[in-house]
């Protein structure tokens, strides 16, 4: 079974992919929407919320900032593949969806993070990959991907090593996106 046909039959969850060899869709479009396979030289876009992901009174990310690799997937936008007017119409939209589950969210920032410094993460103990970065284009947002451990399930310590690796090369929290896109 072909990747692509692999998600249309599973859907692209992390636990999904994990059954399959470590990493082996990266190097192929997965989305009939998507513009091809996620690059080692890009870019990726994080938003970051308020109330789930960020701790507004110490200006820290919260612990579960990073968690979704190990669910459905740390969904972030492929810079080079989306335009600014796009963004912050995606932006928008992820806020409001945010907003019903608690209306006390807001947008902190978003983070950008190099697919070269994910993919080249490693287990300490055994020097295999942590991350896999995969094309999810959907028909409203081409430039999604998805962000997934390759190893499920995860024990505690491999989970906190995971999120300190991820806080590690995420850099700065950019209040402001619109610069990005200069």
């Amino acid at each position: 079974m072909s990747c692509r046909d692999f998600v249309q039959k599973t859907g692209s969850r992390c636990a999904e992919f994990a059954k399959l060899a470590a990493c082996q869709c990266e190097n192929v479009t997965t989305s009939e929407h998507s513009p091809g396979s996620v690059a080692n030289g890009e870019s990726l876009i994080r938003h970051i919320f308020s109330s789930q992901q960020y701790h507004a009174e110490t200006g820290t990310l919260r612990a579960n900032a990073f968690d979704d690799i190990w669910g459905d997937g740390l969904s972030v936008t492929r810079k080079d593949h989306v335009s600014c007017g796009d963004f912050a119409s995606l932006t928008s939209d992820l806020l409001e969806v945010k907003k019903k589950r608690n209306p006390l969210t807001k947008l902190e920032g978003v983070l950008l993070i190099s697919v070269n410094a994910i993919r080249g993460m490693c287990w300490d103990a055994d020097l295999s990959r942590m991350l896999c970065v995969y094309d999810t284009g959907t028909e409203s947002n081409p430039a999604h991907a998805d962000v997934c451990t390759p190893r499920i399930p995860l024990t505690k310590d491999e989970k906190a090593e995971l999120r300190d690796f991820l806080t590690e090369i995420s850099g700065t929290l950019c209040v402001d996106w619109r610069p990005l896109f200069r």
